[in-house]
Parts: structure tokens; sequence; C-alpha cells
């Protein structure tokens, strides 16, 4: 038989066999203890460890507390960044750790969790850098503390303290102002973001600090100003969804790239105003995984939306495992909608036999967006959130398709 093997595969194999041999020889000499602890995860296969490739652009994933049950699910080799959400600050500049009486979950599970550890682990041996998200989405809290120059001090010190209690340097910074604001407090936010910036990098050398901004920045008075904040951060991570939410007067797609009316703001006007006044490589566009799934008055896309009640249902968010998962909504009858870019099902509740609209994601309307971060040179895209999939794979075969790794 003709041997049609290449030197490059010879020389491949005999490291690989060289590898296997030491790691062999090292696990039969450790005193016959087969429970002993080892620098590599029992999950990970000495093949991964050759790999060291990565996505062709920024991949941002922000695993929240409640999704760590689906962190099996997470494929790290698509992945650039990984920010556990995470940490609520007050209005002093501390960690939030209670809730009334309770203890606060995100806190919880970052202080003792066997879960967010190995994922931990697992990022940093595929060469996954691992955040951790600062949060602050009371009013309040956030007038409080912009304007309170020691409580910087104190959640540096507090923010510095849990990156070295997980052996991590980079952190996102997700503060929402949940009211329009006033050039003060945004001035305030950026020069905090500064602050932070500058600390951690004198701290840990190479600190990566990203930002989350309202998709609206530059047409409502947002507490993020992008301009101000790509100069002090590393990454602006536009959320660029939401833009019809269970509260709208009508249903619609939650992150349509264009809209049928020309006066509605869609994720293509957003990028235009963020292309346009900050540079195009601290961008990253947020993406949903999931949708909402309205009540509505009839059987129309963009339907008046019915408050509801506990008989009728209400209008609700729904992830995409949940979405793929219900037999009671109907996704061979979903409907492409050239202008949002996004599939949308009209149907009959089941149990009610009220009418609802569900407007999702899927591959198609993904690939759209991931078409824009290409064509507009953009940063690479963001992920809310991962474990918002479940096993299902479309997703990651995605991003496999249409950044490499």
């Amino acid at each position: 038989m003709r041997n049609n093997l290449s030197k490059p595969f010879i020389i491949l194999s005999i490291i690989t066999a060289n590898v296997l041999l030491i790691l062999t020889i090292g696990f039969a000499n450790a005193k016959g203890n087969t429970s002993f602890l080892t620098p590599i995860d029992r999950t990970i296969q000495v093949f991964n460890l050759l790999s060291t490739t990565k996505p062709i652009k920024t991949v941002y994933g922000y695993l929240p507390y409640w999704m760590l049950q689906n962190a099996d699910y997470i494929d790290y080799a698509k992945l650039t960044d990984i920010a556990y959400f995470g940490l609520i600050l007050d209005g002093k500049g501390n960690f939030k750790q209670y809730i009334g009486a309770e203890g606060e979950p995100g806190f919880a599970k970052w202080k003792s969790n066997n879960t967010l550890d190995k994922v931990i682990r697992l990022a940093k041996v595929h060469n996954v850098r691992v955040a951790l998200t600062v949060i602050s989405q009371n009013d309040t809290d956030i007038d409080t503390f912009l304007t309170c120059r020691a409580c910087w001090d104190n959640a540096l010190a507090n923010i510095s303290q849990e990156l070295l209690f997980k052996g991590i340097t980079d952190i996102s910074i997700d503060f929402e102002h949940v009211e329009q604001t006033n050039d003060i407090i945004s001035q305030h936010y950026t020069d905090f973001v500064d602050f932070l910036n500058t600390g951690l990098d004198a701290k840990f050398g190479d600190s990566k600090v990203v930002v989350a901004a309202f998709a609206d920045s530059f047409i409502r008075n947002r507490i993020t100003k992008p301009t101000e904040l790509a100069r002090v951060s590393d990454g602006i991570f536009i959320m660029a969804y939401d833009f019809h939410q269970t509260t709208s007067d009508n249903a619609g797609p939650v992150a349509p790239i264009y809209n049928i009316d020309n006066k509605a703001y869609d994720v293509k006007k957003a990028l235009t105003d963020f292309k346009k006044n900050t540079s195009s490589n601290k961008l990253i566009l947020g993406v949903p995984y999931y949708g909402y799934n309205f009540l509505v008055e009839g059987p129309d896309p963009n339907s008046k939306r019915l408050p509801g009640n506990d008989v009728l249902g209400y209008s609700v968010s729904q992830v995409y495992s949940l979405i793929k998962d219900n037999p009671k909504i109907p996704l061979s009858q979903s409907v492409w909608d050239e202008s949002s870019k996004t599939p949308y099902v009209i149907y009959k509740s089941a149990d009610t036999g009220m009418t609802r609209v569900l407007h999702y994601e899927n591959q198609e309307s993904l690939r759209e967006k991931y078409k824009l971060v290409i064509n507009e040179n953009l940063a690479g895209i963001g992920i809310w959130a991962l474990g918002y999939d479940g096993e299902y794979k479309d997703y990651w075969n995605l991003i496999k398709e249409q950044f490499g790794n």
C-alpha cells in the first residue's frame, strides 16, 4: 500500500504520542493514587490541548448565574471571552451579598459553585478570557455611587479582590440607568470606567474592560456615551436587542436589522450611529438568544399587545432552547420577515385559544447579523446569553461557519 502520510502529519503524530506517553507515565507514577487532582480537567482530551486556533472575530459570551446548569454545552473552541453575570454593586461600591434576608444568588454562586470553577478552569485551558460582570441596574444606586468619588476607590478594591479570588483579570461593566439621565451623570460614568481601567491595568498588567451600552445611546440621553467610553475602555458591547419588549404597545421583532417604518430605530441605524462616532474595532454587536412571545389582539406580526391576565396568559420572554422544545409552538409555520430579517410565527394557544405571535431569532436571522459584523468590520459578536440555546448546536455551528476557528 502506498504511504500517503505527509511529513507534517508524521511530526504531529510523534508529538502527540510523546504527550500521551508523558501523561501516561505521570499518571502511573502517582503512587498508585487514582483520585489525585491533576492540572487538567478529566473532561479535556489531549487533542484539545494541541488546538490553539480561535475565531477570527471576538466572540464574547455572557454566562448568567441562572444558566450555570447548561455550562456543559459551552463550546470553548468557538469563544474568545466568557463574562460571568454577575455581581451587583451598591451605592457605596460594595457588592451586594443579600437581597433582604436572602443571599444574593449571583454573589453566592461566584463565591462557591463547582460548575463555575470548572468553567473558569476549562476556559483557561482553551485560551478563553474570563471576565467578571459588575452590575448596577438601580437608578438611585447608580446616581449615588457615581457622585461619590471615595466610593470608586472602594469599588476598585472590591473588584480587584474578587478577580484575585478567581485568578482572572478582566471585567465587564453593565450599568443600566433605566431612566434617561443628564450629561453630568454620564460624564461621571465615563470617568469611572477610565478610573477602573487604569487601576486594573496597574494591578494586573493586561486587564480587559468591556462596557455594555444601550443600542439607542445616540438618540436618547443614556448614561452610556459610546464615543467617550470607547476611548477609556477596551470594547463596547452594543446591546442590540429589545427594540420590542413584553411591555411594548405592539408585538415586533426583538432585534430587527431594518424596520418597515423608516423612522423606527433598528440595528442597522444603531450601527451607523456607533460607527460614525466610534472606532469600529472597539464595537461588539450583542445578539439575543431569546425571543418574545406576545399575547395579541389579532393575527398580525405587529398586532396590538394585550395586557393579559392569569386566565388568558401574558406576553413572555422565551429562550431559544425552550422555543425549540415547546411542542405547542408550531415552528414549522414560521414566516420570514424580509424587512427585519427575523422570523415570527402566529398561532392560537392550545391552552387558552388566544392569538399569540412569537418573534425570535434562528440561524438565518443571526447569520444576517454576523454578516453585518464582517461587512462593517466590527470587533466581533456578543451573546446574550450562553446556555439559552441548551444542547442545540445550531448557533455554535453558525459561529464556526461565519467566523471559523
